[in-house]
């Protein structure tokens, strides 16, 4: 019973060997995209920001807006960037979360950035996005 346990464990340590060498250190590149948010010329957040790949293959990144408007693009863990490609940009701040109050009424969030941006297809902004060429972008909100 030992020398069956003993030729199963040596029969699957390469494959978990080959298993654990599938992580995120050989995954594909990305560059990293930073950027600040503005409504008529003020830094504004809190809120998110949405790459959508124009390439139906391509990967999306969404990043959290900060209060002071500043943003990091991320794909597999926070601020790692975005994939090399072409994106439509879709931007939402939000004016007020979305709330209860003591008698149970849910109240819906609601939105600094006007409707137009935060539908990629509507919004205006698109980036591309170069591989080794990090960027610090700007997307100005109008009333």
């Amino acid at each position: 019973m030992l020398l069956v346990s003993r030729i199963t464990l040596n029969a699957l340590l390469p494959l978990l060997t080959i298993v654990a060498g599938c992580g995120r250190s050989t995954g594909p590149e990305l560059t990293r995209i930073t950027g600040l948010v503005t409504f008529d010329g003020k830094p504004v957040g809190p809120g998110t920001v949405g790459f959508v790949p124009t390439d139906p293959l391509g990967s999306p990144a969404s990043g959290t807006i900060e209060k002071n408007g500043r943003f990091k693009m991320s794909v597999f863990t926070p601020g790692d960037g975005a994939l090399p490609g072409s994106y439509k940009v879709a931007v939402t701040v939000v004016k007020e979360p979305a709330h209860g109050d003591d008698k149970g009424n849910l109240f819906p969030p609601t939105f600094l950035s006007p409707e137009r941006y935060m539908n990629p297809d509507t919004s205006g902004f698109t980036i591309t996005v170069e591989k080794r060429k990090p960027q610090d972008v700007k997307f100005e909100l109008k009333p």
